[in-house]
């Protein structure tokens, strides 16, 4: 078994035929007969796999497919749950598990709406006469509106969309063949019922206008182009495009004549739906909402269509434009554009450049056609968008240099703008239309604070209510902490409560002279908070974004761990940190600003400095006790003794598990680490996340934490450390196919090593440099470096280095054909590790050799090297490998005519996968990672 060996699928029955209906109502048939699938919740898990077909669709998409935001208490066995009943309801074989997700087992033209795509694709490479039936045939799979009947947000409002876009450009085609051959008459019926679902979409219209026209019913062609004209004006406030109005004109001189018949359909485009969800319960605003009414009713041409609102930190500014973003989208049939800038807070800001690009991908531009260029990737931007009506929503700006690439071409788009900045020079270089954003008025912030402590209260105690109300100067993050804090102290009179906010104690850092102080309110919270939870708060902002459990927060603070989950409590009830899944708690951004400012105030730097490095070492001996969990042949580095507190973790689904809820202020801790110049934290906790990153397919997120840690080690001066550094960087640019980066990275270890020998080290890299020959499947290249990595393993006594080259050697001679070499290999391999009693080693060799055997047609000798294999995995408690390999020995038994066989192995493979709960399991047929590292 080498480090990477190619996947070998689980087959499903081979006799077995199955289809899965997705344009209509979901469904699936299996060898002719319709599977019942009644629960919404199962059609929408079968969709979701269906719709990426023989693909791995991640954990976190199927939930939010299922589910949407109200996930389940434990999420992941229900998903499993669900995936066992499916899994039964298609038959074996059919849905598997990986370690990112799950697959549907089908061919991808057995699902109607991707042959629906496909039949698509070719016609648009097609010319006219192959189009016409390859349009046909993919329109006539269609039986309704996609996914009818399902309850799943994430596909009505994603894939839905897409799928309709395409069908509508479709029959447009359709419609174009037809008018150039002269057969307008045969779609006059279509095209009615079409513009009548579709009422802004002018394309339609165009093409009925032409139509009607090209039968001699000019009348009607003017009738339909004024009904076109009406509801464009009624609804949007607009004219017709040029198009349409090009046609009215030729109509009155009765000169209108068909377009010429196009030669390919233009690439579908997606319709982007990116709006964050509506805020509940919302109130107020009334005059602020009828202001951005009337701006988007104002016809072309006869106002702007930029809207700046801005105001103060904590005003309520992304709250009002993505409710009236959600009240106005179903004007902007093109789609609805959402990007937080991050102008303001602990967070980097979004660049211009950055921002452009995440607005091209919403239009699925192919990374390769976007230009380097700011200046060019803004135009293209502006191409794309010009003939669209778009609602584009820029959050958080900086300054008008932050927005002004930003904004799309034409006169249909509407771009909302918040920002604590007036952006006087935008307003004045767009004539766009500022809307400023004061405190709400007395009688909503008395709605919003009495909806937290109940009307009873407020009317008890409706004096010192009143107080409170006022004194939170109508700002809604005010109004929210404060009446969190009179909600917690419900013991205590409202009066006490108003006490301690009578003064002003300065303001936040970048809000001075913005009107009333957030600071006031944020500091009566925080003079509540007792000794311990005060110092974890201040910490807390020193580590913006990340998400903390009671022992990291401990570290962070100093404290212990039971002392910290107490603080922990406190913050969550006054409402200055989140709460989060797993017990773990963040602060919002203003809050977070707040709180920096607060431990600039009262800790030295050495004190801030002493707090990061805590939190780093507690997640750096926690991620090494994980990491050897999950790959324990791993050579460990060394670290010292903790002093702080570390988690413990029992077995390898606990540090799954632990991973994937850390994994993001992991990253932003090898980013802190860098920039504070603690460069042996830096490199040795990303060294920790490798095998986490490569299990999970994090491969970009591999890549970015090695580049620090390469950088790190570089500045440390230890080339033996950037040597490791970027031999792991290499190990994750081969995942991602950037093969000729990777050698790059391998060769420069090579190089460092050359300065600081390490024997092991080299032979780990000529390993990996084998592996990426066996990527390039040059078996010949791979063998030379597993030769020199063995030479290398040998000299140092490295024996478990030895048995993994000798292993990686068979498997090249395997690959070449050379079945007597791949044996002995194997087998000597084999033998080192019996007697090193290296039980995994030992199964990932045993499972190679099945492999030589079955290639030498001694069936029987390599279905038992196989359950010895699973055996041993199975005794070191290592199910995600025994499902891997029940898996193989299915396909091994299928080739070999066993049915039955394969059916029971199959089964098994089945069970154990579905008895995992979580993500990180191997697929059905691929072998373990291998360590290499």
């Amino acid at each position: 078994m080498p480090l990477s060996r190619p996947a070998e699928p689980t087959p499903a029955d081979a006799s077995e035929h199955c289809s899965v209906t997705i344009l209509g109502e979901v469904g699936a048939v299996v060898d002719g007969s319709e599977v019942p699938v009644t629960s919404h919740r199962l059609r929408a898990l079968l969709a979701g796999l269906a719709v990426s077909a023989d693909a791995t669709v991640s954990f976190d998409r199927l939930a939010e497919i299922v589910w949407g935001e109200d996930f389940p208490g434990n999420v992941r066995r229900s998903l499993q749950t669900y995936l066992s009943r499916l899994r039964a309801a298609l038959g074996t074989g059919r849905v598997l598990t990986s370690s990112s997700g799950a697959r549907l087992r089908v061919d991808p033209e057995d699902v109607d709406a991707l042959r629906f795509e496909h039949l698509l694709d070719r016609a648009a490479a097609a010319g006219d006469g192959e189009a016409y039936p390859l349009l046909e045939e993919a329109l006539g799979l269609w039986r309704g509106e996609p996914f009818t009947g399902l309850e799943s947000r994430l596909l009505l409002e994603t894939d839905a969309p897409r799928l309709v876009e395409r069908r509508l450009a479709a029959i447009e085609r359709l419609v174009d063949l037809d008018l150039a051959a002269g057969r307008a008459g045969s779609r006059i019926a279509e095209l009615r019922a079409l513009a009548a679902a579709y009422p802004l979409r002018e394309s339609l219209w165009t093409r009925l206008v032409l139509a009607l026209s090209a039968t001699g019913r000019g009348a009607e062609a003017l009738e339909a182009y004024e009904t076109v004209r009406t509801r464009l004006a009624e609804e949007l406030g607009a004219d017709p495009g040029a198009d349409l109005q090009r046609l009215h004109r030729e109509l009155l001189t009765e000169g209108a004549e068909p377009p010429p018949s196009p030669q390919s359909a233009p690439r579908p485009v997606p319709v982007p739906r990116q709006l964050p969800m509506d805020v509940d319960h919302f109130v107020g605003r009334i005059d602020e909402l009828k202001e951005l009414e009337a701006l988007v009713a104002a016809p072309s041409g006869r106002g702007s269509k930029v809207a700046v609102v801005t105001g103060m930190a904590g005003v309520g500014k992304t709250s009002l434009v993505v409710h009236f973003a959600h009240r106005a989208a179903p004007r902007f049939p093109d789609g609805q554009l959402y990007i937080d800038l991050a102008g303001f807070g602990p967070r980097p800001p979004v660049g211009t450049d950055e921002a452009v690009r995440r607005l091209l991908d919403a239009f699925a531009v192919p990374p390769e056609h976007v230009p380097e260029d700011l200046d060019a990737r803004a135009g293209l931007y502006r191409s794309i968008t010009a003939g669209k009506r778009l609602l584009v929503v820029l959050d958080n700006a900086a300054d008008p240099e932050h927005v002004r690439a930003l904004l799309p071409g034409g006169p249909g788009c509407f771009t909302l703008v918040a920002s604590r900045d007036r952006l006087g020079g935008l307003v004045a270089a767009t004539a766009a239309h500022p809307l400023p954003v004061e405190p709400v008025p007395p009688a909503d912030a008395r709605q919003m604070f009495m909806r937290r402590i109940g009307p009873d209260r407020a009317a008890r105690e409706r004096a010192a209510f009143d107080v409170l109300v006022q004194r939170c100067s109508g700002l809604p993050l005010a109004l929210a902490v404060a009446s969190a804090r009179a909600a917690t102290a419900a013991h205590l009179p409202l009066s006490d409560l108003t006490a301690t906010l009578s003064s002003p104690v300065g303001v936040l850092d970048g809000l001075a002279g913005h009107g009333p102080d957030l600071r006031a309110v944020f500091s009566w919270s925080y003079r509540g908070l007792g000794e311990d939870a005060a110092r974890l708060f201040r910490s807390l902002g020193t580590v913006p974004g990340a998400e903390l459990t009671a022992e990291a927060a401990a570290s962070l603070a100093g404290l212990t761990v039971a002392q910290a989950a107490v603080a922990l409590g406190e913050l969550a009830r006054a409402s200055l940190a989140a709460e989060r899944p797993g017990g773990r708690i963040t602060l919002h951004d203003l809050l977070c600003a707040y709180a920096a400012t607060l431990a600039e105030e009262c800790d030295d730097d050495a004190g801030i400095a002493a707090a990061i490095g805590r939190l780093c070492d507690h997640y750096t001996h926690t991620a090494h006790r994980a990491d050897a969990l999950l790959d324990p042949q791993r050579d460990p580095i060394a670290l010292p003794e903790p002093t702080v507190p570390v988690r413990e973790l029992p077995d390898r689904d606990a540090a799954l598990a632990w991973f994937a809820h850390e994994r993001h202020t992991l990253a932003r801790l090898v980013r802190l680490a860098a920039d504070r110049g603690f460069d042996r934290r830096c490199w040795r906790l990303a060294w920790a996340m490798t095998t986490y990153l490569d299990l999970s397919s994090l491969w970009e997120d591999w890549a970015a934490t090695q580049r620090l840690a390469a950088a790190a080690a570089a500045r440390e001066g230890e080339p033996a450390q950037v040597a490791l550094s970027r031999r792991l960087l290499g190990r994750a640019l081969v995942r991602m196919d950037r093969l000729g980066e990777a050698t790059g990275q391998f060769l420069s270890a090579l190089d460092h090593y050359a300065i600081a020998p390490d024997p092991v080290g080299e032979a780990m890299t000529y390993i990996n440099l084998g592996w990426l020959e066996e990527t390039r499947l040059d078996f010949q290249a791979a063998l030379r470096h597993n030769r020199c990595a063995l030479d290398r393993f040998e000299a140092a006594g490295h024996v478990v280095g030895q048995s993994r080259a000798l292993n990686a050697l068979g498997w090249d001679h395997l690959r070449l054909g050379e079945f007597e070499p791949a044996r002995e290999l194997c087998e000597t391999a084999l033998e080192l590790q019996i007697r090193l009693g290296d039980r995994r080693g030992e199964a990932e060799t045993l499972d190679s050799l099945a492999h030589v055997h079955h290639g030498l047609g001694a069936h029987a000798e390599a279905e038992a090297h196989l359950v010895r294999a699973i055996g041993i995995f199975r005794e070191v408690g290592d199910r995600y490998n025994e499902a891997d390999l029940y898996g193989t020995l299915a396909g091994f038994r299928e080739g070999w005519g066993d049915a039955d066989g394969a059916r029971i192995a199959r089964d098994r493979a089945a069970a154990l996968l579905e008895a995992i709960e979580h993500a990180g399991a191997p697929e059905a047929g691929e072998g373990p990672q291998g360590s290499g590292s």
